[in-house]
């Protein structure tokens, strides 16, 4: 494509933002409530507005004794309780259920991109943490994308033939089947569902119609998705509940499935069919791929013992190592229960001051969060050690919250939050909670990154492919003058950072809360906030994700609240010097979905509402 033809994808994106911040606003879906955002009215709990923005949606929530299900995809959730029906364990489960969503949510997920998994194992009492990330080429380099003019995304580290980094994701599949399966479920037998939702189709979802949407001239500019999310019979973008069929996906994971050595074959035989697509596509004809068989032939999952962490009240924190996030989820968590905080937190759902401070302190401890993500990545290639070994200890844990003045927040840049150095931030993704009937739990975040990843699809294969590489930092100064982190830079065989935080909360009983999210650099912080609400303030868990939520990430210097939020808290905040900003129009935020369990082993799952996602269970 030529740069006439990459100028009116742009002027045409510009004009569906216009468009659709004008027509578009997220939504809580209710049974009685419509939540009007002009007319100021939400669906509050008991019909008053909470102190800690409590929303009663009808997302779906149910009781269950033995195993459940959480998902973001509108139909993969009774794959997962199908499989566990048959005799199947939480890793059997979560397999097929993200087999599922690969092809059910295609714009945040797939064998195209990657994934970041948490296991526990209730009878061993420990868990591991699988890092089926995507990985920087051989031929990737730390400056090669300086020139680009531009971090929008149709920029060369987001948009095309560069932007790709080497899949990992069927190879965390396989790595995890064969070795934490329940070997009473076949390999095929985990791909039924996928392949018939590809082959013979499956009814669109909100959240498919929308990315669909969003990214229309995206589509209508590249032949091999437009073959896909173009109906002819309607001469249209495919709508909600109209059936979409992926013929060439179906093919690609029918053999799949029948294979002996499945790792072998898609990063052997496969690969060479995708690496001949890439070599032979048209819609970017200044890019020439740096992606080669020698990257996939190479791939290699690595295994670790997951983060854990000792939080508070007996309850242990299992998360994801880098380069996920889950130690700035402890990070969060262990300022947040600090004694000097805890005190407060039975009086914050009913005193105005005390929910004042507890979000102010929440805001802080975000901040202070965001500014250690500036110095991490992958720590198979930078030394981070120097952070993780520190953040989390009592003695420095201390010295933040002995810092944070109840009385204003500060300025970013004004060096009290320790940084002076920017971090790219993520976006997409994807995320699944199982718990089975032995009580083990399996949590998988997974992401192509932005909507349909690099917007490149193999023709051959279906598969849409990652735009990863946008992930790493570059080499340029951002948009607040600060030079890039000298960690996440690009290099052959790295994996990016990510804000995906699989995790499994667990007490002397077992699992207590399984939980993950979608929503890019938002994910740490929803994860931790409904941890905080469902675990130590008795938030059902339902509530504990339906509530207005808000954000930040220091950079940009405010908080995002959602529509929702309580204005009274948002005024407090804005006295202490928060600057407030509205999320975007149409911007979901962070998507949570959680499975939890009560002391006396009542098992609650719920997805969140901010997406058409679902839950089953027994």
């Amino acid at each position: 494509m030529n740069k006439i033809g990459l100028i009116l994808i742009a002027v045409g994106l510009l004009t569906i933002a216009i468009i659709t911040s004008v027509v578009v606003v997220l939504k809580p879906k209710t049974n009685n409530t419509h939540i009007d955002i002009i007319n100021d009215t939400c669906p509050y709990c008991n019909g008053s507005t909470s102190q800690l923005g409590e929303l009663c949606t009808d997302s779906e929530v149910k009781s269950f004794h033995q195993y459940a299900v959480s998902t973001d995809s509108n139909v993969c959730a009774k794959t997962g309780r199908s499989i566990m029906d048959e005799g199947g364990n939480a890793v059997d489960a979560g397999i097929a259920v993200l087999l599922c969503m690969g092809v059910t949510i295609p714009e945040s997920m797939g064998l195209g991109g990657g994934s970041l998994i948490v296991f526990y194992n209730k009878t061993s009492n420990n868990a591991t943490f699988v890092d089926a990330r995507e990985v920087a080429p051989i031929a990737s380099s730390r400056d090669m994308f300086n020139s680009t003019k531009s971090d929008a995304e149709f920029s060369n580290s987001a948009l095309g033939l560069l932007s790709i980094a080497t899949p990992g994701e069927l190879a965390g599949y396989w790595h995890m089947f064969n070795k934490y399966g329940s070997k009473k479920i076949t390999w095929k037998r985990l791909f039924r569902d996928a392949i018939n939702f590809a082959k013979n189709g499956f009814p669109v979802g909100r959240h498919l119609e929308e990315a669909i949407s969003q990214k229309r001239d995206f589509i209508m500019a590249y032949n091999n998705l437009k073959n896909v999310y173009y109906n002819q019979k309607t001469d249209d973008f495919y709508k909600h509940g109209e059936i979409l069929k992926q013929p060439k996906l179906a093919e690609t994971l029918t053999n799949l499935s029948l294979a002996k050595d499945a790792k072998k074959y898609f990063y052997e035989e496969l690969s060479t069919k995708i690496i001949e697509d890439l070599q032979n596509n048209t819609d970017f004809p200044n890019q020439k791929p740096i992606l080669t068989v020698t990257d996939f032939h190479g791939y290699i999952v690595d295994e670790k013992p997951a983060y854990s962490f000792n939080i508070k009240d007996d309850i242990k924190l299992l998360t994801a190592r880098l380069p996920g996030s889950g130690i700035l989820l402890s990070y969060i968590l262990k300022i947040m229960l600090h004694p000097k905080f805890h005190h407060l937190y039975p009086d914050a759902k009913e005193n105005f001051n005390d929910s004042v401070l507890f979000y102010h302190r929440l805001m802080e401890s975000y901040k202070f969060a965001y500014a250690k993500r500036m110095y991490l990545g992958d720590d198979n290639y930078d030394d981070c050690h120097n952070i993780t070994d520190k953040i989390t200890t009592d003695k420095f844990i201390e010295k933040i919250v002995n810092k944070i003045d109840d009385k204003t927040t500060h300025p970013s840049k004004s060096g009290f939050y320790e940084n002076d150095k920017f971090q790219k931030m993520d976006h997409g993704t994807a995320h699944v909670s199982v718990l089975d009937k032995h009580g083990n739990a399996f949590a998988a975040s997974t992401t192509v990154n932005l909507y349909f990843g690099s917007k490149v699809m193999s023709p051959s294969t279906g598969l849409i492919l990652n735009n990863q590489m946008d992930d790493f930092n570059t080499g340029k100064t951002n948009a607040f003058d600060l030079p890039p982190s000298h960690s996440n830079t690009i290099h052959p065989g790295k994996r990016p950072l990510s804000s995906m935080s699989p995790s499994v909360f667990i007490d002397k009983t077992g699992v207590r809360l399984i939980i993950g999210a979608s929503g890019g650099s938002k994910i740490t912080t929803a994860v931790a906030l409904v941890s905080l609400r469902h675990l130590w303030m008795d938030d059902d868990i339902k509530l504990a994700i339906d509530s207005a939520r808000l954000h930040h990430q220091l950079y940009p210097d405010h908080i995002e609240n959602e529509n929702c939020f309580p204005k009274n808290i948002l005024a407090s905040l804005e006295e202490k010097n928060h600057i407030i900003k509205q999320i975007e129009e149409g911007d979901r935020g962070a998507i949570v979905m959680a499975v939890s369990r009560s002391k006396n082993g009542t098992i609650r799952a719920n997805s969140d509402w901010r997406k058409d996602g679902t839950i089953d269970g027994l």
